[in-house]
């Protein structure tokens, strides 16, 4: 399985992009040096403006970019499992941030979204 991640400061009753203001831009989660020293003991490997954070059965690469400030960072996640979720959710916690699902549009909040993520992505693929 694979999905796509957002990362940003987004309003925290907002529970959809749909609550969002049509321009609405977050804030940015800091500077470059700054976002990088927060994930810095995460991270398995890291090049200009992409990161690496791997466990058993996933990867996630994160996509910091190469802006300072950063506005976001966009996440794939590759691999499967519950145990992929504490380290999605340290990485937001990290940047003061909130995971929001791109093909959803929703915002991921707690192991129960992220199982239900993982519910609605193996619908779409026929993963089982």
């Amino acid at each position: 399985m694979s999905g796509d991640l957002f990362v940003a400061r987004m309003p925290a009753d907002a529970e959809s992009i749909d609550d969002l203001a049509a321009d609405f831009r977050p804030p940015p989660l800091g500077s470059l040096a700054e976002v990088r020293q927060r994930l810095a003991d995460l991270i398995d490997s890291l090049d200009s403006t992409r990161a690496v954070v791997a466990g058993p059965g996933w990867t996630i690469e994160l996509f910091i970019g190469a802006d300072d400030p950063v506005e976001s960072v966009a996440l794939h996640v590759r691999g499967a499992g519950d145990d992929v979720f504490p380290a999605i959710a340290e990485l937001a916690t990290r940047l003061d941030a909130r995971v929001l699902e791109l093909s959803t549009g929703e915002f991921v909040t707690g192991a129960e979204g992220w199982r239900a993520f993982q519910r609605f992505r193996n619908s779409v693929t026929g993963a089982g």
